[in-house]
């Protein structure tokens, strides 16, 4: 799907689903989810029952004791009197005298209002005549009405679904100021400050929780004085038939006196225990939140976890909601956030389920071009499941053929690199990674410049040649892309691995210079002694002459077929006494170093010093490396047979005048300077003998300088002898 379709649709589902809830919170649709956190939250919010409240109730026991309703107001006077003998802060008397009664008993009643001076009467209510609508309040009768502290209405607002969780603060009524609620006006006509605001739901204390006493014990005078002093008491009807008990939540208990609803309002005036609603504004930018929370998840993660976020986001909303209520005194309605959660999800769902539909039958349709493939179109419960069973196919054939590539280039005998358009690596086979020493993870992503400098590597100026620093040589193979194949902007790059022929080519190379120069020279000069020109010299010194130079032939060719040998011949390694091999090579030279006026001596140490190696091969360096010396003017050759910790050593010392200064600077190269035509030669004994030790694990250096000698320290692997 088109990215901006996507972006369209997603901001299409949000603002549905925001103006649903928005709708579902005005309209009042999720009233009953709603209503059961508010419950909770009215009772879990409220403070315990105050001490300061007592309810004198007109029970059972009391209407078996006095009487039957209604009792006649002298006994209701006696009732006031009792209580306020025991002086209370306040009597609110929960009972309606509207129509007068026996002359005596109204008397009897007011003088006693007058005598407490406390006491808090309701008004009645009735509507208003001649009018369709509205209501008027009935105050109690005048005598009443004058002797009473403060008067105000009783009635309760019950919510659509019945239980009465509010209050009418101020009543409006017909022709007059609006009327207050009794427990508000009573609340502060003895506090000096106004009730805090009840505009709201209240918090419920759960039904019989303040201290409730029997009208007929306070009547009898069985209740303490004490018990009564200093409290607010109201006094109501609870006994059941009596009209005076009210349906509330369940949390609440469910029905609940009128005189336990007006010490609930009493207490909640001081200490603000009335639930708001939030502002419209606020409600809507907590609806805001919810919603982009949940559409954000639809956007950044993946299905599963949209799921555990519109679960959060209901939680949450029900958290907030509960908390809002308890600590804060706020009601923020969960349930169109519920709602809106509960239609956002399986529609956003739907929608990506079809864009996904789409999506795999798109792709099928791109990766399959055969009719084998289409068959399995029909496979499947519906389309998403053909869509999916067709292009699990499509991947298993596509898997199959990544394995086949992946073997191909894997058993490609060269190493291979592909690049991306901008020449940053993508992948590689197992050869490359050798010849890189790293594995692809590690150089996932680099440039050309940076692989080359992991391997110290130069291209050549026309990037066929690559040359690494340790010495090995590839040549570079590259493939720039098909232009009309899907991937056109992949190139590759393979390496083949061409040291061993460059250096073929440079021996045939030097070889070709050595059979034209080294082993021409001594053959001309041998024809040139035999021919015409041979002049008058006697015959025995031109025979001497010409032997001279057909040994020197014959000992150049030995020196070339055996360093030629050694690459292809294995040594024959065994434990061997490099101080016997010293002194033998001594003992050869002999001869030599007579002739040269020369002395050949060796230094061996008394315990024997052993190192794995061909005995042949190593006494033919020793002789070469000895021979040169005293061939080269050296009056004396010293042999010094050591060892160090992991290392036996052999060294070769002489006092001849050291090497020319263009051998000096490489020693060991083969076909080397051909300085002084009479003893000079081509470099290939140095350069058997550096062959030689390399293959017997070893390394030789050589120290000269020019009138005081040479110094060539042969070092081999160690063995326990």
């Amino acid at each position: 799907m088109p990215r901006a379709r996507l972006i369209a649709e997603w901001l299409t589902i949000f603002v549905l689903t925001l103006a649903i809830a928005g709708w579902a919170w005005r309209s009042g649709l999720t009233e009953r989810v709603d209503n059961a956190v508010f419950d909770r939250a009215l009772v879990a919010g409220a403070s315990p029952a105050s001490q300061d409240i007592v309810i004198v109730a007109i029970d059972e026991r009391s209407l078996a004791s006095e009487g039957q309703w209604p009792w006649n107001r002298s006994r209701i006077a006696a009732l006031v009197d009792r209580v306020t003998e025991a002086r209370p802060r306040a009597v609110l008397l929960d009972i309606l005298f509207t129509e007068p009664s026996d002359a005596e008993a109204d008397v009897a009643l007011a003088a006693s209002l007058r005598r407490a001076g406390n006491v808090a009467l309701p008004v009645g209510l009735a509507p208003a005549p001649d009018r369709s609508s509205g209501t008027i309040d009935v105050p109690p009768i005048a005598a009443l009405d004058t002797a009473a502290l403060v008067t105000g209405h009783v009635g309760i607002r019950q919510d659509n679904d019945g239980p009465v969780r509010q209050i009418e603060p101020l009543l409006p009524v017909e022709g007059r100021a609006p009327v207050p609620h009794l427990a508000l006006a009573l609340y502060e006509k003895l506090g000096a400050a106004r009730a805090a605001r009840a505009d709201g739901a209240l918090h419920l204390r759960a039904a019989g929780s303040y201290r409730t006493l029997p009208a007929s014990a306070v009547l009898a005078g069985e209740v303490p004085a004490q018990f009564l002093a200093g409290k607010v008491v109201i006094i109501g009807a609870t006994a059941q038939g009596l009209s005076d008990n009210f349906p509330v939540s369940a949390p609440a208990g469910s029905m609940m006196s009128g005189s336990e609803l007006l010490a609930n309002v009493f207490q909640n005036a001081g200490e603000a225990g009335f639930i708001a609603p939030l502002g419209d504004g606020t409600t809507f930018a907590l609806l805001f939140v919810f919603m982009g929370l949940l559409f954000a998840s639809f956007w950044m993660l993946r299905p599963v976890w949209c799921l555990w976020t519109a679960l959060l986001c209901g939680a949450l909303a029900l958290a907030v909601s509960y908390l809002l209520a308890v600590q804060a005194r706020l009601w923020f309605a969960p349930g169109p956030v519920l709602l809106g959660l509960v239609i956002s999800y399986p529609l956003w769902g739907w929608r990506r389920l079809a864009a996904i539909n789409g999506y795999l039958m798109a792709k099928a349709d791109r990766l399959s071009s055969s009719k084998p493939v289409l068959a399995r179109r029909t496979d499947g419960f519906d389309s998403v499941a053909r869509a999916v069973n067709w292009l699990d196919f499509l991947v298993d054939e596509l898997s199959e053929r990544r394995t086949f590539l992946g073997r191909v280039v894997e058993s490609t005998p060269d190493a291979l690199f592909v690049f991306d358009s901008q020449f940053r690596l993508l992948t590689m086979n197992r050869r490359a990674s050798a010849i890189m020493g790293a594995q692809l993870s590690a150089m996932e992503g680099e440039s050309v410049a940076q692989l080359l400098a992991r391997i110290d590597g130069t291209l050549d100026t026309d990037e066929t040649e690559l040359m690494l620093g340790d010495g090995r040589i590839f040549v570079v193979t590259r493939s720039m892309g098909v232009p009309e194949a899907q991937w056109s902007d992949i190139h590759l790059a393979m390496l083949t691995d061409v040291t061993d022929q460059r250096r073929a080519e440079a021996e045939r190379r030097h070889a070709l210079e050595f059979l034209s120069h080294d082993m021409r020279a001594p053959q001309v000069a041998i024809l040139g002694l035999t021919g015409e020109r041979a002049g008058h010299e006697a015959p025995e010194a031109r025979f001497g002459r010409i032997r001279l130079h057909a040994r020197r032939t014959l000992d150049l060719a030995d020196t070339f077929v055996e360093l030629a040998r050694l690459g292809d011949t294995p040594l024959d390694l065994a434990e061997t006494d490099l101080g016997s091999l010293a002194d033998e090579a001594a003992d050869r030279a002999y001869a030599l170093a007579t002739d040269q006026g020369a002395r050949v001596a060796t230094q061996v140490r008394e315990d024997p010093v052993f190192a794995l190696a061909d005995g042949a091969v190593l006494s033919r360096v020793l002789d070469n490396l000895v021979g040169n010396a005293i061939k080269y003017g050296a009056t004396k050759v010293t042999l010094v047979v050591a060892y160090t910790d992991d290392w036996a050593v052999i060294e070769i010392d002489d006092n001849g005048p050291g090497l020319p200064p263009e051998r000096a600077s490489d020693p060991f190269m083969r076909f080397g300077s051909r300085a002084g035509e009479g003893k000079g030669g081509a470099g290939l004994g140095l350069a058997f003998v550096s062959a030689a030790i390399a293959h017997h694990g070893g390394r030789i250096t050589c120290r000269s300088e020019a009138g005081v000698g040479t110094n060539f320290r042969i070092e081999l692997p160690l063995s326990g002898g």
